[in-house]
């Protein structure tokens, strides 16, 4: 292994990726790379911080190594559902960049979509008044106060570079969607408030100091903790092994204030991907085989910190060491709080340091050979800052750290100095030691020198020797003591010379140097003049205030010991305090000692109990109801709970007492999953006294609903035991009163458990009472519904075979199937409970593909699940598969493909909205898959041109190229709309083939160039590529029949209109050439470009390439007026037959009709134009024909029928009068 890494690496290169995918790759594959190198390698490769990796490994041995790196090999077949770290590029092994940073100035995070909504703003004052009365800083969801105790929490452990702390905010405010997301999942698991330091740690400078001091009380007693990592988030829920390994990698796990939430914390929870949260102990640690090494080894770590309190200085380093922290001050406080040290806010960082050390109580030889300089008097041997220790070894000789803040132990010792004056290596010394210790070498040749040299017995004969330079005190004849001057180490030479020295061993006392001896020694100083002190009147008083400020609960010196767990001379504490008195708080020294788990200071108050023959406070309550007893169980401390419940004094009834908020210890006991109470209480003893298992509290939660909250199988077995003896071995009325029994949210203990997330709860509850599967709480939901809407597949799994098995209702009452797809293969082809429904009148089909399961559609359609089944919105599985789903989709694409592939189903297209169709064709043309895009065009109403996506279908289309679906979309694309027309000309210039395409459109009329820039563009593209045939269409269609001339005349009206007719039409047009739009070239002259044919085929032509029979001129008249007045029956009828309007209106009022001769008005009248319609005048033409006698024209108007009777009457009354006419 390198001994070191350098912090700065090159970029990851493509090679990294070329690594062997398989499990069987090894370091061995390549010689030239170490075990190290590929875990670089891949660290890189996955966007990990190496230094994350490598505080995994680098206690482990090579084969170790190996198979982490296999480990992570295997992880690339889970890529998609691993995440990712960004700002580790440069990190190395031994550093991670990120980690120095303070993040305490991170905005905010949103998780609402609009990212901008209101804030909540907390009244911070209400924080500092809870402090100084000793409540708890947690909040109640409505945001209003602070809880009042025993009201059961959650606490949010963080980091603050997600974005989850106050930011650069004002103390108290957070977003309203950040805050609702988090009381939601507090509401899921039953928690009345929260405690999250973004807005639980006060701002005052006395109460902030307290609220951190005492900061492991919020995560002790709090019945949650849940883990909110973005890293941890970006990760599938897969296994219980790759779920360690995220844990290992993530920010959270390697903050030091999250090491002391972990350890603290009796439940914790940690949300994945897709908001999926698992118990860290029930589904993950526990569900980790340890007999495969790489899967230990994970989860090793993290094991280590949820087994109560540190107990050893190398256990507290090993955690401390791989953690950073915002302030270095807080290692010390989160060191003390580790070990269980009570520390006051006001102490020092030293004096923190010292109160852990006295906690711990003991230290390896090991610890004492560091290059640090040291504290000051007391403990003077300690580096200023512990984590500057030296691991220890196995080896190592133990030593006790004394009160007064030395450590003793066996020692050997010398005195010759001399003999090792030229063998000390100096160079790594601190500056100070080494100008210390060189001193103390050259003065070393008087024979009455003072210090020594001390050696670990059991290195004697090691090699790498290193020992102590001490200063030796005046011996009285008790243990030799010593105060700690440096650690020493050797030249090589020194390994045959330690054999010739003279050793002594005795027990040896390393003292603090409160008198400045080791520098008087070596440097003389002159004590300061003594000062007189003036007698005060008032030091009695201050002495008061000081002694009230340092104990401001009234705790007596018997509580200040339970608090510590400090027993020596307890027994003299007691012939002058009683155990029965009490602090502020109404709490006993038992309740202290029992809520801290100073098990061994609780049997010495029962033992003086018993000694005394004096019943224990076992039924006193606090002021918080609770009793000792109530504070070890809910603390998780067993050998407490164990030494109380044991006792002769005892009572079984004591488990009846209820608590403010109606729970026994019972309900406790069985959340809190402590088996000394479960196994071992009796449901009477011999004095007929009973346990009242029946018990409600306040929220009319039986033990079996709080043991579902606990999630312990175990323990629900041993409940339901108890419970059938409690109703004389009556099952069934056992299952009645207990499993059946509904809380104040109509939920039974199955609910619970499924709600809680806990797989073998459910089960077990599941197997006790399956009809209870059938219940629905207040919300409607069924336990199942409840997994469902909670993503947990296992519990779905495992629920669903009980239903199945039970032949219970529920399989026909209920959809379970958007969420487990291994379900379906259980559900026999065409069995009703495909055709159920939820409340939402959706089937399992329908839920499927909305929630894009392509798996779940597929094995439902094979079944044959009907697709045409609406909910109760009346959407089919086909529109709400298209609901939420966007262009690029694929798993809603796979839906959609699967719900049409059948010749059956594909009329399912016909029913889409035209934006559901314009969607599926955009789909359909972006994965470019021509079955479904020409069923969507020829059978739906989806529209081509739809803007809602990034580009329209056509413009799919056109990136994608393919001549069979962009011939279809011709045919039945209508005319691009404006807004789209310049990027739909750019996308196509920039394909292949793009003249041709360009003709097509142009043919078609669905490409518009009446617009000067965008027809310039194409002609300087076709005149720079040569492209003379698209130059001359493109002349003929804009300049031959879309120019419009200052009376806004065209080309079509040329050709109608011109008197004297030589055979051809001539037109002046003049344009601009440009290079891309915006850019005009100078002005070009006018150019005269000629048609040469008759007048109807002239017309002809030009209605072909496009020319529009409706443009009117400057007085609205069409070409068809022209037409008509000059009598062209031929140019007429081409008109007509390409959609002229035959009753258009001119300026005048005036249709076509008016002006037609007898020939054209018959014409006009068979194509439908009406002889009734008024002019400016209101006078229609059969009124002029009336007034004029036109008696012709009114036998035509007539045969066509006149609409208004009267006028039809008077039209045959005049004919009549006609000599010779029969009408």
């Amino acid at each position: 292994m390198p001994a070191s890494y350098p912090f700065n690496y090159p970029p990851r290169v493509d090679h990294y990726q070329t690594m062997e995918a398989t499990p069987k790759a090894s370091p061995e594959a390549s010689p030239e790379t170490t075990t190290e190198d590929n875990l670089d390698r891949i660290a890189r490769e996955f966007h990990f911080c190496p230094n994350r990796i490598w505080q995994v490994v680098k206690d482990l041995e090579e084969n170790a190594m190996v198979k982490i790196f296999e480990f992570l090999v295997r992880l690339r077949r889970k890529k998609d559902s691993i995440g990712s770290q960004v700002g580790h590029e440069i990190c190395g092994f031994e550093f991670c960049e990120k980690a120095r940073i303070d993040f305490t100035g991170v905005v905010q995070r949103h998780v609402c979509d609009d990212k901008n909504c209101e804030q909540y703003d907390f009244d911070m004052s209400l924080l500092d008044e809870a402090v100084e009365e000793g409540e708890l800083t947690a909040w109640e969801l409505d945001c209003s106060k602070p809880i009042e105790r025993p009201t059961p929490y959650m606490a949010v452990s963080h980091v603050w570079s997600d974005g989850t702390g106050s930011g650069p905010w004002a103390s108290g405010k957070v977003n309203k969607c950040l805050y609702d997301f988090f009381t939601d999942i507090a509401r899921r698991f039953q928690c009345d408030g929260i405690w999250w330091d973004t807005i639980s740690i006060p701002t005052g400078k006395t109460t902030r100091g307290k609220a951190i001091a005492t900061m492991h009380r919020n995560y002790e007693s709090a019945r949650i903790t849940l883990v909110h990592d973005a890293f941890l988030r970006e990760w599938e829920w897969v296994d219980a092994e790759t779920a360690c390994f995220a844990i290992s990698m993530s920010p959270w796990f390697s903050r030091g204030w999250t090491a002391l939430e972990l350890v603290k914390s009796p439940k914790v929870k940690i949300i994945f991907r897709h908001n999926v949260i698992k118990d860290l102990d029930q589904d993950i640690l526990s569900k980790v085989d340890p007999s495969i090494p790489e899967h230990r080894i994970l989860s090793e770590k993290i094991k280590n910190l949820r087994g109560g309190a540190i107990a050893s200085i190398d256990q507290l380093l090993g955690v401390l060491r791989a953690r950073s922290t915002s302030w270095p001050r807080d290692i010390a406080i989160i060191s003390a709080q580790l070990v269980g040290a009570s520390v006051e806010p006001s102490l020092s960082q030293q004096e923190i340091y010292r109160e852990a050390l006295r906690k711990v109580g003991e230290i390896k030889s090991s610890h004492l050979f560091h290059n640090s300089l040291t504290m000051v008097g007391d403990f003077q041997w300690c580096p200023t800052n512990l984590l500057e220790m030296p691991p220890a070894t196995p080896k190592d000789s133990t030593l006790k750290i004394t009160k007064k803040g030395g450590v003793n132990g066996r020692w050997l010792w010398s005195s010759d100095i001399k003999a090792i004056k030229n063998l000390v290596i100096l160079e790594n010394m601190h500056r100070i030691q080494r100008s210390r210790v060189t001193r103390i070498l050259q003065n070393s040749d008087g024979p009455e020198h003072q210090y020594r040299i001390l050696v670990d017995p059991k290195y004697k004969k090691e090699s790498g020797f290193k020992a102590l330079l001490v200063l030796e005190g005046t011996r009285r004849g008790g243990p030799m003591h010593v105060e700690f001057v440096a650690s020493l180490k050797f030249h090589s030479r020194m390994e045959s010379l330690k054999l010739k020295i003279d050793w002594k061993e005795s027990n040896v006392t390393i003292v603090g140097n409160n008198s400045n001896r080791i520098q008087s020694a070596i440097f003389p100083i002159t004590p300061p003049p003594m000062q007189r002190t003036e007698p005060s009147d008032n030091n009695n008083a201050d002495d008061k205030a000081k002694l009230e400020a340092a104990n401001p609960d009234d705790n007596t010196e018997l509580h200040m010991a339970a608090q510590s767990g400090e027993t020596e001379g307890i027994q003299k504490l007691l012939t002058s305090t009683s155990p029965y008195e009490t602090n502020r708080f109404g709490m006993t020294p038992l309740h202290l000692a029992a809520r801290d788990g100073r098990t061994k200071f609780v049997k010495e108050l029962l033992l003086h109990h018993d000694f005394m023959h004096d019943a224990p406070t076992f039924d006193y309550e606090d002021e918080y109801s609770w009793t000792p007893l109530n504070h070890a169980v809910w603390q998780c401390h067993e050998e407490v709970t164990k030494a109380i419940f044991e006792h002769r004094y005892f009572s079984p009834e004591n488990l009846n007492e209820q608590d403010e908020l109606g729970q026994t210890t019972l309900h406790l006991a069985a959340e809190r999953a402590n088996r000394t109470i479960i196994k071992g209480f009796q449901i009477e003893d011999l004095r007929g006294r009973k346990v009242m298992i029946d018990i409600v509290c306040e929220s009319n939660q039986n033990i079996f609903h709080r043991a579902a909250l606990g999630g312990s199988r175990e323990v629900i077995k041993e409940l339901w035991k108890k419970a059938v003896e409690f109703y004389e071995n009556d099952e069934d009325k056992a299952s009645e009163m207990m499993l059946e029994a509904l809380d104040d949210d109509d939920q039974t203990p199955l609910h619970v458990a499924v709600q809680q997330g806990h797989l073998d709860a459910a089960c077990e509850l599941a197997d006790l009472a399956p009809h209870v599967l059938e219940i629905e709480d207040c919300g409607n939901f069924t336990p199942l519904e409840i997994a469902i809407e909670n993503n947990d597949e296992e519990i779905v799994q495992e629920l669903h075979k009980r239903i199945i098995r039970n032949k219970l209702s529920s399989v026909t009452g209920h959809v379970y199937l958007n969420i487990v797809k291994k379900l379906t293969a259980d559900i026999p082809a065409g069995h009703k409970s495909l055709e159920s429904r939820n409340r939402g009148g959706k089937t399992p089909l329908a839920l499927a593909a909305y929630k894009g399961w392509v798996s779940v559609v597929e094995r439902l359609l094979r079944k044959k699940a009907n697709p045409e089944a609406k909910d109760n919105q009346g959407k089919t599985p086909l529109q709400l598969a298209l609901e939420d789903a966007e262009d690029d989709d694929i798993d809603s694409f796979a839906v959609v493909k699967l719900l049409l592939r059948s010749k059956d189903q594909e009329h399912l297209i016909e029913k889409l909205t035209t934006r559901e169709a314009s969607k599926v064709l955009r789909m359909t043309l972006q994965q470019r898959t021509k079955g479904i895009a020409k069923l969507a065009l020829e059978r739906s109403r989806a529209d081509v041109h739809s803007s809602e996506g990034t580009l329209t279908p056509f413009e799919h289309a056109i990136e994608w190229g393919d001549e069979e679906i962009l011939d279809l979309l011709i045919r039945k694309t209508p005319p691009i709309p404006d807004p789209n027309i310049d990027r739909t000309i750019n996308l196509i210039l920039e394909k292949p083939g793009s003249v041709a395409l360009l003709s097509k459109l142009i043919k078609a009329n669905i490409l518009p160039l009446g617009e000067s820039d965008r027809r310039k563009v194409i002609l300087d593209y076709a005149a720079k590529n040569g492209h003379i045939d698209l130059m001359e269409q493109i002349l003929e269609k804009v300049l031959m029949v879309d120019y419009t001339a200052s009376d806004s005349t065209t080309p079509l009206f040329d050709a109608v209109c011109f008197l004297s007719f030589t055979g051809h039409v001539r037109i002046e047009v003049v344009f601009q050439r440009r290079t891309r739009f915006g850019s005009p070239q100078n002005d070009q002259q006018p150019e005269t470009f000629l048609i040469e044919n008759t007048r109807e085929q002239i017309v002809k032509t030009l209605l072909e390439l496009g020319a529009k029979p409706g443009a009117t001129d400057e007085n609205r008249q069409t070409p068809l007026f022209q037409a008509v007045k000059r009598g062209y029956s031929e140019i007429v009828k081409l008109l007509l037959d390409h959609g002229a309007n035959v009753n258009a209106r001119d300026s005048e009022g005036k249709t076509p009709l008016f002006y037609a001769n007898y020939e054209t008005t018959k014409l006009l009248i068979d194509r439908g134009a009406s002889s009734e319609i008024p002019d400016k005048n209101k006078k229609s033409v059969l009124q002029y024909a009336l007034d004029q006698g036109d008696t012709r024209a009114l036998d035509i108007y007539s045969k066509q029928g006149i609409r208004n009777k009267d006028k039809a009457q008077e039209v045959r009354d005049y004919l009549q009068k006609i000599p010779g006419r029969r009408i």
